[in-house]
Parts: structure tokens; C-alpha cells; sequence
């Protein structure tokens, strides 16, 4: 099966990311050397700073190893940054991260359908495929790499930006988005990204 054009496929999938409820003006196409993946920062973040830390098979330490994450990376030339605007105060948090999550899998199914094989997308925020995760049932000392071969859902298990060490912040400030640090005072101001990997 012969590829569609790269410019013609990321038109195809923006408008069908938007039509699932994306934000046109926060979804843009994207360069490998456009994304940020720093030293350490995220991944202390993760572990020292959210009570997930260790609860999902899709955050850390179950996830990927930051030069993991970059040598990913280099397998992929572009990529798709799909952004959410969502009221934290109006909505269900994770009625509309169950949302996010199966569109951004649709995208990836697109690319993969339009013969780009090494589509990959990686989600936003925890992963609430399952209520409760098995990680939850299994003996504390299993390992990472061992625990991951009990999820129930592997073909839509995708970790987030933030949980492969991803700077989501420097990352879309490099496609001239900025972002503001939520607190109670603006959670209409909620943003949500996705990033789909495609060569």
C-alpha cells in the first residue's frame, strides 16, 4: 500500500483530532528537535510531587527511562502535538481524560492505517483505561518490566508526555503556545497534551 504524502496525512488527522474535540489552535505538526526531554526535573516531579507516583502501570517507575525516551525519539522525524482545553471546574476530570485518551488512540490507528507503521502516540495525564489498575493486585517487589506483562489493556496502554520525561511546558512553548500554571483561581485555563510520533 502506497503512503499518503506526510503534509496531506497530518491534515487529515488535525481535522479529525479537532472534530473529536481537540483544540484547533493548540494542534500543530512537530519536530523531534522541538521536543524537550530534560535531565531529571520531570521524572523528580513525577515521583516526589503526584500521588500517582507508582499506582499506574503508565507512570513512573514503570515507565521508560529518559535516554530510553530519547533514543525513541530518534527513530521519528515528525510528530503531531494534539492539545485539549478542558474545565476542570465544569467536567469530570477523568470523563474528559477518558476522552482525550481514545482520541489521541484514533489518531495513532489513522497513521498506522495510512501505512505509517511506526505511529506511536503517547497519551495525556494517568491512564484510566481500567478504574484500578492490577499494578494494585500484584506483590509490591515485582519488578517494572515484569508488573507491565499483567495489563489488561497493552493495546491501549500509552504513558503520558510528563511520564517518559517529556518537558510538556518547553515543548509546546517551542510551537509559540504558552501555558499557564493551573491553581484554583484559573482552572478554566486547563490544557491537555497528546503527542502522536510518526516517520
Amino acid at each position: 500500500m502506497k503512503r499518503i504524502r506526510m503534509q496531506e496525512l497530518m491534515k487529515t488527522l488535525i481535522d479529525l483530532a479537532v472534530t473529536k474535540g481537540a483544540h484547533s489552535d493548540l494542534t500543530k505538526p512537530i519536530k523531534m528537535d522541538q521536543i524537550v526531554v530534560p535531565n531529571q526535573w520531570v521524572r523528580w516531579k513525577c515521583q516526589f510531587a503526584c500521588d500517582m507516583y507508582g499506582k499506574r502501570l503508565c507512570c513512573p517507575p514503570y515507565t521508560t527511562t529518559i535516554e530510553e525516551t530519547r533514543q525513541l525519539l530518534q527513530d521519528y522525524e515528525d510528530g503531531l502535538l494534539i492539545g485539549f482545553i478542558g474545565n476542570l471546574a465544569r467536567e469530570s476530570y477523568n470523563k474528559h481524560q477518558k476522552k482525550m485518551h481514545e482520541t489521541l488512540l484514533r489518531l495513532e490507528q489513522e497513521a498506522f492505517k495510512a501505512n505509517y507503521v511506526k505511529a506511536f502516540v503517547l497519551s495525556t495525564g494517568i491512564c484510566l483505561v481500567c478504574k484500578d489498575c492490577v499494578l494494585k493486585d500484584l506483590p509490591a517487589e515485582t519488578p517494572p518490566r515484569v508488573a507491565k506483562a499483567f495489563c489488561r489493556h497493552k493495546n491501549k496502554m500509552r504513558p503520558s508526555m510528563e511520564a517518559v520525561g517529556i518537558d510538556v511546558f518547553g515543548t509546546v512553548h517551542n510551537l509559540g503556545i504558552d501555558l499557564d500554571v493551573i491553581s484554583e483561581n484559573n482552572t478554566e485555563n486547563v490544557r491537555n497534551f497528546g503527542l502522536l510520533l510518526i516517520e
